[in-house]
């Protein structure tokens, strides 16, 4: 999920946010936090997030791996420069779909068919 503060000015991170806002009645909940060169994965997301943008080019962007239909929501994004009191944010919404099933066909000896379905 991309997160990339663009400036004319020459501005370095000093914290990042990540954020889930999975629906109305759900609270929020940390995904992530950058603060003094350090990245801190949060609660569920712990083994699965990491910071893959490049900081020093003002890039926050988070990989988020093996997704699951929890995971929907709303993603935001917070970063603080040094030096500054602004804030820049921003949002990206994530929809997981379920997987289609897949059939597996099984041919046993020459006259029998048998069929399965695998869901994830």
């Amino acid at each position: 999920m991309g997160c990339v503060f663009q400036s004319t000015e020459d501005k370095c991170i000093f914290k990042i946010d990540w954020t889930l806002s999975p629906g109305e009645h759900a609270k929020d909940e940390y995904v992530l936090y950058y603060y003094s060169n350090l990245s801190v994965p949060i609660g569920r997301f712990q083994n699965r997030v990491h910071l893959m943008g490049d900081i020093l080019c003002n890039d926050g962007s988070l990989l988020l791996q093996d997704v699951q239909e929890a995971d929907q929501g709303t993603y935001i994004c917070e970063i603080r420069l040094k030096g500054e009191s602004q804030v820049f944010k921003k949002a990206v919404v994530l929809h997981v779909l379920p997987e289609e099933p897949k059939e597996l066909m099984v041919h046993v000896g020459g006259l029998i068919q048998m069929g399965c379905v695998f869901q994830s």
